[in-house]
Parts: C-alpha cells; structure tokens; sequence
C-alpha cells in the first residue's frame, strides 16, 4: 500500500496501517494518497527549460565548450579562448561552474562562477609577485574572475510561479571573464595602469 500510494494511517506506536484495520477510538493520523517527493537540489533538474536555453546558447556563442559535471553534481562548462589582444598568445582553459540553486543574484558572479584552469590564477598571482585585481575565493578555495556585481546579475521570475523568465546564463558570464582576459593582458604588457584595471572604468 506504501509504495503505492495509497491512503493510509499511522498509529500511535508509528505502525502503518491500512485505513480499514485502524480500531474504532484508537488515536491515529491519516496520510492522504501520494508519494514522498521532494524537488531536487539541481536547477537543470528543476528546469529542464532553463537547460535547455543554456545549451542552446553555448552551443551558438561558445560551441568550443564542452559541459561537465562535478563530483558534487554542480554542472559547468570547459572550453578555451584567447582575448586577441595583440602581443599576447596565451590560451585561456575555462570552467564556467553553476551554483546548485541557479540562477541567483547572492553574491559577485551570481550563480556562474569562472575559473580559469589553466594558466591558474594561483600561479599567475605568484608569478607576479601581486594581487589580480577583480578576483575572488570560491567555495572550492580556487581564484576566481570577478564577472559582475552581484545586483547587475539579472534573474527575473514569474510572479505567479515562481518560474525564471530572463537570466544571466553561462555566455554572459564568459563574455565577462573575456573581456576581464583582455583588460589582464594590457595590463601584463603594461598597456594600462592597475588603477585603471583595479577600477570599474572597463
């Protein structure tokens, strides 16, 4: 009866019992009909819609990225690009990484993170001997790019249901973090200034 759904009662001493055979008197609860549900941790679960658009769009802009999922189940995208800047050849290996709740506008980045694996922020930060400007520590403890603040992530959702409209997606967010290579790579070959990098003018 349990696994199919069915009403049932629930007795005092927590026995499960058919409605039929609960004792005239005796204290119970009754469990209407349905199953146990409980709405998943993941968005591209949650909105097969929203993943669907998100994999179209990459598929258009950035269709050198391949998806992937983390060992924790948060899906992300790994792929290359190089900012063309010229007198700079370097290959950027991206992770632009969901948050398990996307989309959000909680924090720098909103609910997209980008990483760059290789070269590493990390390494990059050492070999300089300084601070990246419009950097951030995830969760995984990796340096991150600092795409945009967190009320210019838009996330905009039905009023009634609670269903996301318009969003931030994952080629935004790369756009951001290419153009965040850009301003790097002038600012390696000494074409601006780190106030002008560490600033909010580009």
């Amino acid at each position: 009866m349990l696994l199919r759904g069915e009403k049932v009662t629930v007795a005092q001493s927590g026995q499960i019992q058919p409605i039929t055979e609960i004792v005239s008197g005796e204290a119970s609860i009754t469990i209407p009909e349905g199953k146990l549900a409980a709405k998943s941790l993941y968005w591209y679960d949650n909105d097969p819609e929203l993943l669907k658009d998100e994999t179209a769009a990459m598929g258009k802009y950035f269709p050198q990225f391949r998806p992937d999922l983390l060992p924790d189940k948060r899906m992300s995208w790994v792929g290359s690009v190089s900012s063309g800047v010229p007198g700079s050849t370097r290959i950027w290996i991206l992770q632009a990484t969901y948050d398990h709740d996307h989309p959000h506008a909680k924090g720098y980045g909103g609910s997209i993170v980008v990483v760059p694996i290789d070269p590493a922020l990390e390494d990059l930060a050492e070999e300089i001997d300084d601070n990246i400007p419009h950097t951030m520590t995830t969760v995984d403890g990796s340096l991150a790019i600092c795409t945009v603040e967190e009320e210019s992530f838009l996330v905009e959702r039905n009023n009634v249901n609670g269903m996301v409209e318009r969003c931030e997606t994952a080629v935004s967010s790369i756009a951001r973090a290419v153009k965040w290579i850009a301003a790097f790579e002038l600012w390696m070959l000494g074409e601006i200034s780190t106030e002008m990098f560490s600033g909010h003018s580009i």
